[in-house]
């Protein structure tokens, strides 16, 4: 057979050549976007936990634990018609639940209390409670205080209607820090004084005012 020089004509080998090459092209940028995508999942790995791992994470895991705790303070006055007041510890960097009303409610117990720890005694290490081990956090109690009055206080009560009233007509602000000196971060817990609702904001770096 002769070879004819129209394009459309030429021989197969030249088809089968340039099919192979095709294939072989597509082939390389399938390897490259496997190795690109690679790449991406070792960044992640490395990435991810090191976000995952700063200052903010320790002080969200505190500060829903102390806003649970405010808030059971709160149901059990309500509950059981009396009194309950957490009093925090600065310089002991914890607070204690107890109760403060009258009546004969039964003991607190505290799930994460350590073993022995008698029945009625409810107290909670803020550089222990986050969520992860029982290793310092570095999470501290940086201060208490009236919202609109800015006075500092050292405990919070909740009545039998859930507020802090009429004992408390302010809300409280319980800012949490946590952090190196150099780039610290704050948490805000605010407890409403009529109905004792308790919030937390995200971790921010400007601290109380």
């Amino acid at each position: 057979m002769d070879w004819h020089p129209d394009s459309s004509k030429q021989p197969i080998s030249s088809h089968l050549r340039r099919g192979v090459e095709g294939n072989r092209s597509a082939a390389y940028t399938l390897i490259e976007m496997m190795i690109v995508m690679t790449v991406i999942g070792i960044l992640a790995s490395i990435v991810l936990p090191a976000i995952g791992s700063g200052p903010s994470v320790g002080l969200m895991a505190a500060g829903r634990i102390l806003a649970s705790d405010l808030r059971l303070a709160s149901d059990l006055a309500v509950q059981y018609g009396t009194q309950y007041t957490i009093t925090f510890d600065g310089a002991k960097n914890q607070y204690q639940l107890t109760l403060t009303g009258s009546g004969n409610p039964p003991a607190l117990q505290n799930p994460q209390a350590p073993p022995g720890t008698p029945a009625g005694v409810y107290i909670v290490s803020i550089g222990q409670i986050d969520g992860i081990s029982t290793d310092s956090n570095g999470v501290r109690l940086l201060t208490a205080k009236l919202k609109a009055g800015g006075q500092s206080v050292t405990n919070i009560s909740f009545g039998s209607l859930g507020g802090t009233g009429p004992g408390r007509t302010d809300d409280t602000e319980i800012w949490l820090t946590c952090g190196p000196n150099q780039n610290p971060q704050y948490l805000r817990i605010t407890v409403t004084a009529i109905t004792g609702q308790v919030w937390m904001d995200r971790p921010t770096t400007y601290p109380a005012s």
